[in-house]
């Protein structure tokens, strides 16, 4: 009998052995909570505080996650130590409490337990007067140009003598996922509002990154929450700048307007192609005298070095035309890397799809540019073949090309009359596909509507960009001027333009 007995004791603990390997144990239902606080010091709403540290306790094992970046502390002291010892942590600072004054210690997903990494928010508040301050102020971070909401902002309210480019913040928080930021806790105080995209994490906007503010002191209190529309500053540029398009010309800009009779380059006038705007010229690059060209605008002297091999970069034909489709009656615009000294029509042919050949005549517009225009009456697509050398520039002549447009009648395309009441002012209004704008017109101050004609089917986004200063193009804004982006609305047409209809919506701003 006792033998019976040993011989199941001993199978009934290998059968559990070799069932050990295979079975791991579960350990019961998985831990869906974060770490909760069973002892803190100072308690939560702790008046005349006079400290240096915050000490808490919770009911479980933690891991403290990236302590310099998600413990923070507003109004700001500076330098936070956070330490932990088994349960318990401690956060203190070197810098003495200011009088009066509610401090908020946040921990933004710094405590996790042990073992599935659950995490929280939370804050301890304590005040070193005879009150808590409760007053918030709440807002949201957009994209000044693309009106679309920005995570992740570092939004500061700063003293109203301050300079947010050098001077730490009072309080700071971040945006969230919509665009939003709070701040709470707050004393009845003025501020500025000043917010950057902290893209080399150093707490402290750079001229390099996303910055937005508000023009006037913040309300503390006030229900209307704060709209933060952030821009990429201008580039710090030298005052004169070149673009080369070899082999034959310079594109010239300056942070002041031209005037292109003080324009030099290597001691003479420069020869001038165009001007594109207030600010760029484009003009003749003359013959080589040297490795290196001097273009000089009154004081101002740029050294620009060219290299034999530069100058002999092939002479390329670019269609100026915005798609590959022409519209009856319309010219086709060409231009070239050079100074053009003849277009041969005897070297080009214009063929329709079904292989006839289409009239056209040919005209030169500028030292760099020539149109085509083909017969009105043509109805077929059709396609232009550059023979080679059909252009000779002053360096170079072009290679063979072929290019090919459709042809849109009358009755392919779409007329769009947009109402814009409330739009005072000059505007830019856009028509826009995949952010590309396809179609612009300029809507004068006292316009109260624009009309687009020969518009293709399809459905179109219209963007309307503020022309405060009149230069036709949307300007950021600038953090030493005060000055804030151009304002942008963005607006999405109820209906799909179709072909041969007439359209007219209405734009309402929403207030």
């Amino acid at each position: 009998m006792a033998r019976n007995a040993l011989f199941l004791i001993v199978f009934f603990g290998l059968l559990v052995s070799s069932c050990a390997d295979v079975i791991p144990l579960t350990g019961g239902d998985e831990d869906e909570f974060a770490p909760k606080t069973v002892d803190q010091s100072p308690e939560q709403g702790t008046t005349y505080f006079s400290g240096n540290e915050v000490q808490m306790t919770f009911d479980e094992n933690i891991v403290v996650n990236d302590a310099a970046s998600t413990v923070t502390m507003n109004p700001s002291l500076g330098k936070l130590t956070t330490e932990k010892k088994n349960r318990t942590i401690t956060v203190s600072w070197e810098e003495p409490l200011l009088p009066n004054t509610t401090y908020i210690l946040q921990f933004n997903g710094t405590v996790r337990d042990l073992n599935e990494g659950n995490d929280s928010i939370m804050q301890v508040i304590f005040a070193t007067g005879a009150d808590i301050d409760s007053l918030e102020l709440e807002g949201r971070v957009v994209n000044a140009y693309s009106n679309q909401v920005m995570n992740q902002v570092s939004v500061g309210l700063y003293a109203p003598e301050a300079d947010p480019m050098t001077d730490k913040p009072l309080y700071a928080t971040r945006s969230t996922s919509t665009g939003t930021f709070r701040f709470s806790y707050l004393k009845n105080a003025p501020y500025q509002l000043f917010a950057f995209l902290d893209q080399n994490k150093d707490q402290l906007p750079q001229v390099t990154e996303i910055v937005g503010f508000s023009s006037e002191t913040v309300v503390i209190g006030d229900s209307t929450p704060v709209i933060l529309s952030l821009f990429s500053p201008e580039p710090q540029r030298n005052k004169i700048r070149v673009d080369p398009q070899l082999p034959g010309l310079f594109t010239v800009h300056h942070l002041e307007q031209l005037d292109p009779e003080k324009l030099m380059i290597n001691g003479s006038k420069a020869e001038i192609v165009r001007r594109f705007s207030a600010d760029s010229i484009q003009v003749v690059i003359p013959e080589r005298t040297g490795s290196t060209y001097q273009i000089t605008y009154g004081e101002d002297t740029l050294r620009k070095p060219i290299t034999e091999r530069e100058l002999q970069t092939p002479l390329r034909i670019r269609s100026k035309n915005p798609s590959a489709k022409w519209k009856q009656g319309d010219s086709l615009f060409f231009e070239v890397n050079d100074v053009i000294r003849e277009v041969k029509p005897t070297e080009l042919t214009v063929i329709s799809t079904k292989g006839n050949p289409v009239p056209f005549s040919l005209i030169s517009t500028e030292k760099n540019q020539w149109c085509i225009i083909p017969d009105a009456k043509t109805a077929q697509s059709f396609s232009i073949h550059f023979n080679n050398a059909a252009v000779i520039g002053t360096h170079a002549v072009n290679d063979s090309l072929t290019i090919n447009y459709t042809t849109l009648l009358p009755a392919d395309l779409s007329t769009l009359k947009i109402n814009c009441p409330d739009l005072d002012g000059q505007w830019i209004i856009e028509l826009v596909q995949n952010e590309k704008a396809l179609y612009s017109v300029v809507k004068p101050e006292s316009a109260k509507s624009v009309v687009f004609t020969e518009v293709e089917p399809g459905q179109y986004t219209v963007r309307c960009i503020r022309d405060g200063n009149k230069n036709g193009k949307w300007d950021a804004g600038n953090v030493a001027e005060k000055t804030q982006a151009e304002q942008v609305i963005r607006y999405t047409l109820t209906q799909k333009l179709r072909a041969n209809w007439e359209v007219e919506e209405t734009l309402i701003l929403q207030p």
